[in-house]
């Protein structure tokens, strides 16, 4: 009789158990914290992992894990708990951005014991946090060099032309200005070379056009390296032309995940940290798939009234396709600058095109 009592309440202990624990798992909330949910390779970002206990019940054993990807160190953060009835419990830990992307933690792991340490019951916790880590911060003008060495050293605002419609004046040539803008009737009229002095036109602006596509077909498997230097690079050039004060809009055609009908990401023309932000984030979250062709994306600026605009090639590779795009594209604005990592076509490139090529692949 007395075993049959012994074995009632073990049975009966169980199932309660059982129950209970089922029932903590269920009440308890899980969830991250972020200090920030963007940042520099390098940097640190602390974290806070939360949890929450919404029922009266105690539980003694409480244990947490998260699985951070590569980009934020690869690692594993585990602690435990005891968690009382309604509390809550904030853990501090960090991780550290080590390459430029956007890195998601999709899911958090608990692990809940029972008071008679015989049982654990597990179950995932929908995190969904993302974390945009943004390109590397590199000097352009030391990662760039010209390809005609009578360009000298590099200026974004000699990028930005005077308006040959809006002469302020003339004034005596100095040997730096063209040929084109000597104003010969008051040179013959003074007898010494005097130029047209120009205005700048209050809405010029930059385009950016940044490719990541490096062979003709798309499906080929991107040159990885070269697409990173060339997001540096353009990072940087951001940053020059927000330093110099000069408005500008970015366009990739990097596959847009957040609206793929757009066919790739468009900053509009702006300046400020909210336009730079904007910019930053861009560059951190395009990955090596395309969302269409450079020759494409050529062709559509050239539909575009921007003839004021300074439209700026950012792109890891020229292509043989590219050649006649870039072309007429000269035609239409006012003036292409090129950036390419590569000599491929290079020496093909319109003579009106200024070309750079990047140090590190010279």
């Amino acid at each position: 009789m007395m075993i049959w009592l012994l074995l009632s309440i073990v049975v009966a202990s169980i199932l309660i158990n059982r129950i209970a624990l089922q029932r903590s798992i269920m009440s308890f909330r899980y969830y991250l914290e972020p200090q920030t949910m963007t940042a520099e390779i390098g940097q640190p970002i602390g974290i806070l992992s939360v949890v929450e206990n919404h029922k009266r019940l105690p539980v003694s054993h409480v244990e947490l894990s998260e699985r951070y990807p590569e980009g934020l160190g690869g690692g594993e953060y585990r602690t435990s708990l005891y968690v009382r009835g309604f509390e809550r419990i904030k853990r501090p830990h960090q991780v550290v951005a080590f390459e430029r992307g956007l890195h998601t933690v999709e899911f958090g792991r608990l692990i809940i014991g029972d008071f008679l340490g015989i049982t654990r019951e597990f179950r995932r916790y929908p995190l969904k946090k993302e974390w945009v880590v943004y390109p590397k911060k590199i000097d352009l003008h030391d990662s760039i060099i010209p390809i005609d060495s009578t360009m000298g050293e590099l200026s974004v605002r000699r990028w930005i032309l005077p308006d040959p419609i809006m002469i302020r004046g003339i004034r005596e040539y100095t040997g730096m200005e063209s040929q084109k803008s000597i104003h010969w009737p008051s040179s013959l009229r003074q007898g010494r070379l005097m130029v047209k002095e120009f205005d700048f036109t209050a809405d010029q602006s930059c385009l950016i056009l940044l490719n990541i596509q490096t062979s003709p077909p798309t499906w080929e498997k991107p040159k990885a390296e070269l697409i990173e230097q060339t997001i540096r690079l353009t990072r940087a050039l951001a940053d020059e032309l927000e330093d110099q004060a000069i408005p500008f809009a970015v366009r990739c055609n990097a596959y847009n995940y957040l609206d793929p009908p757009q066919r790739g990401y468009t900053v509009h023309t702006g300046l400020g940290d909210a336009h730079m932000d904007e910019v930053l984030d861009m560059l951190g979250r395009i990955d090596y798939k395309v969302g269409t062709g450079f020759t494409g994306m050529l062709r559509q600026v050239q539909t575009q009234a921007m003839n004021q605009v300074t439209v700026i090639i950012m792109t890891p590779i020229i292509l043989e396709s590219y050649l006649e795009e870039i072309d007429l594209l000269a035609g239409k604005v006012a003036r292409v600058v090129v950036f390419s990592l590569t000599d491929d076509f290079i020496d093909q490139l319109p003579r009106n095109v200024e070309v750079y090529r990047g140090a590190d692949h010279a």
